[in-house]
């Protein structure tokens, strides 16, 4: 089974308690040292460059959004520290729009892609 879309690395990038890109290259040491096959070392190095291609995408998004999520996970109105639960939110879906055209602006930016259209 194919991961053409490189889900699996981006999910070892989420799970920070356990990954770490130093022991994927200590890995591979110990693969080469006890004489692993030659196609699963180089499977074992391809996955980790993945891994460290999706890190550095996520963290590229992350810095691109800035402070936004802190805004978000805060439970309390910004105004007067009232606490806030979900069944007093009015959806805007005009400003959902918005806000996911100009999280997909900044991607397309990011990744250099024509911008005219």
């Amino acid at each position: 089974m194919s991961d053409k879309q490189n889900i699996f690395p981006a999910a070892i990038t989420k799970d920070d308690r356990s990954y770490e890109e130093q022991l994927s290259t200590a890995a591979v040491d110990v693969l080469k040292r006890i004489g692993e096959d030659g196609r699963i070392i180089q499977e074992f190095i391809e996955l980790g460059s993945k891994v460290k291609a999706a890190a550095s995408e996520a963290m590229d998004e992350e810095a691109a959004l800035g402070d936004i999520h802190l805004t978000l996970i805060v439970a309390s109105d910004p105004f007067n520290r009232s606490r806030l639960t979900s069944d007093v939110l009015i959806p805007n879906t005009e400003l959902k729009a918005k806000i996911e055209e100009s999280i997909r602006y900044q991607e397309l930016k990011r990744h250099g892609e024509d911008l005219s259209t």
